[in-house]
């Protein structure tokens, strides 16, 4: 850490978005993508407070949500559930660590046009960033595809 210049913020940023239907999922596929989605987020923000505790200072925690998380999608409940509870982790940690001086936010972006989403939504990932797309997103801000790309 020192040789990084120290510890400030940590993004908790990962997921796995299985489209099983809810008559379909087994035990297993909730432990896999609680574990994921939802316990990941946990033990990275469990961890990160602690250090910045012992590191005498505050600190920045954010976290990836959903959409899904905000509004549930239709097709995608063992996506949409932990991602609704790292938005209800992030709510009750952000007022727990606030004395501290620890920031803690989510943010929750919809479909991004990667590798993970291929076959889910494939319709819309084939518009992303098409000017239909970019057109509906300034009509309909609270959805909109993304593209990545790297600079």
């Amino acid at each position: 850490m020192a040789e990084a210049g120290g510890f400030d913020v940590i993004v908790n940023n990962a997921g796995i978005a299985p489209q099983i239907l809810l008559e379909d999922i087994t035990e297993e596929e909730v432990d896999k993508i609680f574990n994921v989605n939802y316990k990941g987020v946990l033990w990275g923000t469990q961890a990160a407070a602690k250090k910045f505790k012992e590191l005498g200072h505050g600190g920045k925690i954010i976290n990836a949500t959903s959409q899904a998380g905000i509004k549930g999608n239709k097709g995608i409940p063992l996506y949409s559930s932990p991602k609704f509870a790292v938005r209800g982790l992030t709510q009750v940690t952000a007022r727990d660590l606030a004395d501290d001086g620890i920031t803690v936010n989510a943010y929750a972006p919809g479909i991004v046009k990667t590798p993970l989403m291929k076959g889910l939504a494939e319709e819309l990932a084939e518009n992303a960033g098409k000017p239909a797309e970019v057109g509906l997103g300034a009509v309909h801000q609270g959805h909109f595809l993304g593209t990545p790309f790297r600079v």
